[in-house]
């Protein structure tokens, strides 16, 4: 047996009176070697190999690209398992789904199955293109027609933001914390109370999954009033303490009681982020309860938060 590769695909040769041909998606599920050979010629072939994933229950499509080990590890159950059994305790058919801060499908494509409306949120022009690129693999789906991508960034007002990389960008650690940096780049912003009036979703079941690498400490004040006037919405939110912490550190520059000033400040925005949900039950993502003046004392004292929280009503 012998096996010529080809960057459109490869020849299987049995004997000389049997060839067979395998697209590079087939060559993929083939071997370890032929694996390899993909991946270090995914962006050339002609047609992109494709990774159908099953997850859940769940299936989709994506294209291999260098997240290929990404999406091995979602499909094993390695990445954010307790995002995903949030997503199974909360979303249904009557939920609209709004994911604000989605990469490049990885909760958009689980969620928009079990969902009435899915909208994603990504600002990150790297990663929005290999977003709507996966979506558009899976225009056969019976959820395709209700995921919505939008290429901007919430924000506490419509207009325009500036947002930083810590690489050359698409790696889902974009940030507004970042627009100091030389890597940054001003993007489109819009408000999440101004899309939810305009699309007249405020008496929808809501589940609002933000991640948005440290700007939830100005996003979610801002949206106090809507949230207080929801009437059945959920927020997961992915928060990220040690981002905050070096922002204020900048910020404050050099002081004599520098580490007083930046627990005290610490304290209040996580205060401020908690009062935006008065009246919602709190809980950590693991679904035990969330003693909200506990925690607060515990950021005060050592400048330590938990990273994600479910509220619901």
């Amino acid at each position: 047996m012998k096996i010529e590769k080809q960057l459109n695909g490869a020849n299987l040769l049995l004997d000389k009176d049997d060839e067979s041909s395998y697209s590079a998606t087939e060559l993929l599920q083939m071997s370890d070697e032929l694996k390899s050979f993909v991946l270090d010629n995914a962006d050339r072939f002609a047609n992109r190999p494709i990774k159908s994933i099953e997850f859940r229950g769940s299936k989709f499509n994506v294209a291999v690209t260098n997240r290929f080990w990404f999406w091995e590890d979602l499909q094993s159950g390695k990445w954010e398992a307790l995002t995903f059994d949030v997503f199974d305790k909360y979303l249904d058919k009557e939920t609209i789904f709004l994911d604000v801060g989605g990469w490049i499908g990885s909760t958009l494509f689980y969620a928009a199955q079990k969902v009435k409306k899915a909208v994603v949120f990504e600002p990150d022009p790297i990663a929005f293109a290999e977003l709507n690129a996966n979506l558009k693999l899976n225009h056969d789906s019976n959820w395709h027609s209700h995921c919505e991508t939008i290429k901007a960034a919430v924000a506490p007002e419509a207009g325009k933001v500036k947002i930083g990389f810590r690489t050359s960008g698409g790696d889902s650690m974009s940030s507004v914390l970042l627009s100091d940096s030389l890597n940054s780049k001003e993007v489109e912003a819009m408000s999440l109370s101004e899309f939810i009036k305009d699309r007249d979703l405020k008496d929808e079941k809501l589940f609002v999954k933000m991640d948005v690498e440290g700007f939830e400490y100005d996003i979610l004040p801002s949206l106090k009033s809507l949230i207080q006037t929801l009437p059945s919405a959920t927020f997961h939110v992915s928060l990220h303490p040690q981002f905050l912490l070096d922002k204020l550190a900048e910020e404050i520059g050099r002081s004599k009681f520098k580490t007083s000033i930046i627990r005290k400040r610490f304290f209040e925005k996580h205060q401020s982020l908690l009062n935006s949900f008065k009246g919602y039950e709190c809980t950590f993502i693991n679904g035990k309860p969330f003693n909200s003046r506990k925690e607060l004392v515990k950021a005060l004292i050592t400048g330590q938060f938990c990273r994600d929280l479910v509220f619901s009503r």
